[in-house]
């Protein structure tokens, strides 16, 4: 959620990379490395999986994770575990199937997958699907299959069968029916067919979606016989779709959208800001060119077909930027800022009620409306909040403010029939976590933090500070962001940390950076956890630190089974706020994405397992796109050397890796140029910085005549930089080609043309000011 950096970046404090261990170790899994630390070797594909070799060194990892399901799932997910764990057969390899299964086996014989007189039941509920499933059948085997959709007996109204003949029918190999959940299903395939049995609508989609990868990941016309039971550790597994920055074409989103349910994500939290058409409420604010109302609708009609819930936001107090920019909302700014509204003046409810009763319109089918409210830093501070908070008491006067207003709100989305959702981060900036219960019951809270990657915390968030022992001072400062000492709180503020954050081994580390969640759940409130895919890092970025990204994903899936919370959505921000740069692209997410979408479904999930299955089933088996994105992660983890620097090599192999893959059609290309893209901006970058370091010190000594003709360094530098700028040109070149592929043109220039433009503003300044332009061919290059 912050899109505010409230956490300096690692190559100021080190702090980022307080899980570099984590990250190395995936690396390592990631290139199977094999030899010294300058010679490595990338692992092979393991599309198919099933040689023997790894057959034997997937088996410890396969029984430690039916054990840990057996551990971490619902009780019904681990009955279903216990029943099938005893048929696992010795040495089975890890199967191409993401998100993992709860539990799935080999089994004997094959099946016919291209036999003629096949035939495809299910309910008539899904028959979209089975248009699908023909095509793909045709696709891929080349032979028709009849499909039929028709109301089945009661016990097995959610099937999907595709015997051989019908007599097979009663012989599928599945074991007698058992109450299964609505995501829940059972999947047989065998030598009599395919059998599918499922608690839902969503459950049977989703054991097509598994059988699916079991096919593609089988060459020819037959298929290993397969048993799997399945089910979800967390009833939400969510992805943001901000639509502030860096939109995408009304096609790709569709796309997106049937990407994401393939891998079983079932929410989706949509932030239209301008994009959406307000008619009455926020009337004007509709960004020129912005989704329409049928595209819009075209979107919510996919998701819906795909099972998923939708999330619409509506920010009820802060990030307001794209409504409060327009002088027409000026008399709702809180102090003349366009930031936030005023929530003591008379029009701010009325107005944000009246954008609600749109979208709550717009989305007839959601169960929820997320208000926002978080980041409200500006509480307080017009004449009118003054007086409405003088009866306050001392200490207390912003949360009274807030929590009048947002409780208000939040009553508002109840009447509509819906649940509202709030962030939380403003009960621990104002310090009144037990206000909580001042919410309306039915609320949703939505706990946040974009910088915990796994294991106890050494740091604690409160009071909008991060706070840490002092004793990390002499064993290692990179665990202590900020330096501001636990010890040095009042007594008042460190019995909250005793209560809420100690977990055994104060004042060093606490059980998490927000613990606040289980103060919530104690209350009785629903908590969504809030992991960042995208977008937490950098306020202009290209792209983010993927390692980082998968690590806070995976820490919140696992840290919400503990806390008992409903599930976690993981954003995936495109702006740091509405008049910030556009930053990443939705392609350069996909890692960290499919990482929610895995660990969501299975949280105990090993690190390995997620970057095996990424490749065998995101990459569909694309070993050099895989090596490609570990040798750019291995760059962004090397220091940058000016001369002879491994961070360069790194960066010229992994556009090697990802030369092949780039020129592939569909979804995998893509991917692949968009991380070649990310390679090669971090090579210009590099390659920027280095000729300006050369350059600039000029500037110093300006008045001191510069003379090329005489002075043999100065061309010498100069080429370098000029270089430098060629490459710069020709990566924005390549990148607005990319985007314009899935974005419009408008969006894609802002994306583009804003991340490198500081560099040229530096180097038209050199050419000015040392009458340098023809050396530089500064007028010839920009």
């Amino acid at each position: 959620m912050c899109r505010s950096r409230t956490w300096p970046p690692a190559s100021d404090t080190g702090i980022a990379r307080r899980s570099s261990g984590s990250s190395k170790r995936r690396l390592a899994a990631r290139l199977r490395i094999i030899a010294t630390e300058r010679c490595w070797v990338p692992k092979e594909s393991i599309r198919h999986m099933d040689n023997a070799a790894n057959k034997a060194a997937n088996n410890a990892m396969h029984d430690a994770a039916n054990s840990a399901a057996n551990n971490a799932m619902s009780n019904a997910a681990k009955n279903t575990a216990a029943n099938t764990a005893n048929t696992k057969s010795p040495g089975s390899p890890r199967l191409p199937l993401l998100p993992q299964p709860l539990a799935a086996e080999r089994r004997h014989g094959r099946f016919a997958a291209a036999a003629s007189g096949l035939e495809l039941r299910l309910p008539p509920s899904l028959c979209w699907l089975a248009e699908e499933i023909a095509a793909y059948w045709v696709r891929k085997y080349g032979v028709p299959l009849h499909t039929e959709c028709q109301v089945a007996e009661e016990d097995w109204s959610w099937q999907l069968t595709v015997p051989l003949n019908r007599a097979a029918h009663s012989s599928a190999s599945l074991p007698p029916p058992s109450p299964l959940g609505q995501e829940a299903y059972e999947l047989g395939v065998g030598p009599e067919g395919i059998r599918v049995r499922a608690g839902g609508y969503r459950g049977a989609m989703y054991a097509w979606f598994t059988l699916k990868q079991w096919l593609d990941a089988h060459e020819g016309t037959e298929a290993p016989g397969l048993l799997v039971r399945d089910e979800p550790a967390h009833a939400i597994r969510g992805m943001h779709l901000d639509l502030k920055g860096a939109v995408p074409t009304a096609a790709y989103l569709m796309e997106t959208i049937a990407r994401l349910a393939s891998f079983k994500i079932n929410t989706l939290m949509i932030e239209y800001e301008n994009q959406f058409e307000f008619v009455s409420a926020a009337a004007g604010v509709h960004k020129r060119g912005g989704l329409t109302a049928k595209q819009r609708e075209d979107a919510i009609s996919c998701a819906r077909r795909y099972g998923m819930e939708t999330i619409p936001v509506v920010q009820c107090l802060g990030h307001a930027d794209y409504v409060l920019q327009s002088d027409a909302y000026a008399k709702l700014r809180e102090d003349g800022l366009i930031s936030q509204y005023c929530p003591s003046h008379p029009g701010t409810f009325a107005h944000v009620a009246a954008m609600i009763d749109e979208i709550a319109e717009a989305h007839p089918d959601s169960a929820y409306i997320h208000i926002g409210a978080d980041e409200t830093w500006a509480l307080g501070r017009c004449e009118r909040c003054r007086a409405a908070m003088a009866s306050s008491e001392p200490g207390s006067a912003k949360a009274d403010l807030f929590l009048g207003y947002v409780g208000k709100v939040a009553a508002y989305v109840l009447s509509k029939g819906k649940r509202p959702i709030v962030w939380d981060d403003m009960f621990h900036l104002e310090k009144c976590i037990e206000r909580i219960v001042e919410l309306p019951r039915g609320t949703v809270v939505c706990s946040w933090s974009y910088y915990e990657f796994g294991g106890p915390s050494s740091w604690f968030w409160y009071g909008g500070r991060y706070y840490a022992s002092r004793r990390w001072l002499e064993q290692d400062p990179g665990a202590a962001p900020g330096m501001n000492w636990l010890e040095e709180l009042p007594e008042a503020d460190q019995a909250v940390a005793r209560k809420w954050w100690d977990g055994g081994e104060y004042p060093e580390r606490g059980v998490s950076a927000v613990p606040w969640v289980r103060h919530y759940r104690e209350q009785g409130y629903e908590v969504i956890g809030a992991s960042c895919a995208r977008g937490a890092d950098f306020i202009n970025a290209w792209s983010a630190y993927p390692p980082d990204r998968v690590d806070n994903v995976k820490h919140w899936a696992r840290y919400a089974v503990q806390a008992d919370m409903t599930g976690t959505i993981a954003s995936a921000w495109t702006r740091f706020y509405s008049l910030s740069p556009a930053i990443e692209h939705w392609e350069s997410g996909w890692y960290p994405t499919i990482a929610q979408a895995a660990f969501g479904w299975r949280p105990e999930m090993e690190d390995e397992a997620f970057d095996s299955l990424f490749e065998a089933c995101f990459l569909e088996g694309d070993a050099d796109a895989m090596a490609g994105l570990g040798w750019l992660i291995r760059a962004l983890d090397t220091r940058e050397e000016a001369y002879f620097g491994r961070r360069g090599s790194y960066l010229a192999a992994a556009v090697l890796k990802l030369e092949a893959a780039s020129r592939r059609p569909g979804p995998v290309g893509r991917y692949a140029r968009g991380l070649r893209l990310a390679a090669e901006f971090e090579r210009v970058v590099f390659s920027l910085e280095n000729g300006l370091k050369q350059n600039e010190w000029r500037l110093f000594y300006k008045d001191i005549h510069v003379r090329p003709d005489v002075d043999y360094m100065v061309p010498r530098d100069l080429k370098g930089l000029r270089a430098a700028l060629a490459d710069a040109l020709e990566w924005e070149k390549s990148a607005l080609a990319y985007c314009g592929s899935f974005m419009n043109e408008e969006e894609a220039r802002e994306l583009v043309l804003s991340k490198l433009h500081a560099y040229k503003e530096r180097i038209r300044r050199l050419a000015r000011e040392l009458s340098l332009g023809s050396q530089l061919e500064v007028v010839a290059l920009l």
